[in-house]
């Protein structure tokens, strides 16, 4: 699939997402704790009830994760991080030029936001 199209499927999803929540009730009824494994996390969204939304592209599946944050920022300003990847890659263990940054999802009520993980493991949550 073209990366556009895949773009515009995965905004398309999202927002049907969004849409349906006004019909229902508890977006998190029904999901299962615990932790999800991952061959390849592709594009990320946050959804109703601040779920986050991870896509894996090798496994050609969608996971919802209940993210708990769904506290209003407080006191929330725009930040410039100079070499955010060489910052990013020392919190995970690697250094810049082995870390790809191709993704990032922010969760519209607490301003926190994700990345896919380096080793495709689990999404990384930052706050600034």
């Amino acid at each position: 699939m073209k990366p556009i199209t895949h773009h515009i499927l995965v905004s398309l999803f999202t927002l049907t997402l969004s849409a349906a929540g006004a019909h229902a009730s508890h977006w998190t009824d029904g999901m299962k704790e615990g932790k999800p494994s991952f061959k390849s996390i592709g594009h990320l969204a946050f959804g109703p009830e601040d779920i986050l939304f991870v896509a894996d592209t090798k496994a050609a599946a969608l996971v919802a994760i209940a993210t708990g944050d769904t506290k209003p920022a407080s006191g929330a300003k725009l930040i410039n991080v100079e070499g955010i990847n060489q910052k990013i890659a020392a919190l995970l263990g690697t250094t810049a030029d082995q870390t790809l940054i191709d993704d990032l999802a922010v969760n519209p009520v607490s301003t926190m936001f994700t990345l896919p993980s380096l080793a495709d493991v689990a999404p990384t949550p930052f706050r600034c």
